[in-house]
């Protein structure tokens, strides 16, 4: 009995029950519901537009960050992100999209430049 009951708690087992193989399995957005296939968060996101806002229109930072909050609400972490580790809970595409849209209210012309520069499929967009 006691073999058996070792065959059953064997360490690959363990390994695909912790939460972190669940993170790897099932890579889901937890808004769009599709398969998280760039795993980059949207504090790396922010970084980046932020960046680009340095760029086209400094003013739109604050907005910016103000925007990127939207995301950090309670949700699953569905990945890991590749640049810096921290949970994944949307993909790359959700979080531009929402900037993208944003800036598409008052600045269509950077928020063309934008989905140039973050193309995640979002040439509908702008």
């Amino acid at each position: 009995m006691a073999v058996e009951q070792d065959r059953l708690s064997s360490p690959q087992e363990n390994r695909l029950s912790s939460p972190q193989a669940n993170i790897k399995r099932f890579s889901i957005c937890q808004v769009c519901d599709e398969g998280v296939t760039n795993p980059i968060c949207p504090g790396c996101l922010e970084q980046e537009s932020t960046q680009f806002l340095l760029d086209h229109k400094p003013t739109l930072i604050p907005l910016l960050r103000a925007r990127s909050k939207i995301f950090n609400v309670p949700m699953d972490a569905v990945s890991i992100c590749v640049s810096c580790g921290d949970a994944i809970k949307v993909c790359p595409h959700c979080y531009c999209k929402e900037i993208a849209l944003w800036l598409y209210e008052d600045h269509p012309n950077i928020a063309r430049q934008f989905v140039t520069t973050f193309n995640y499929e979002l040439k509908s967009v702008a």
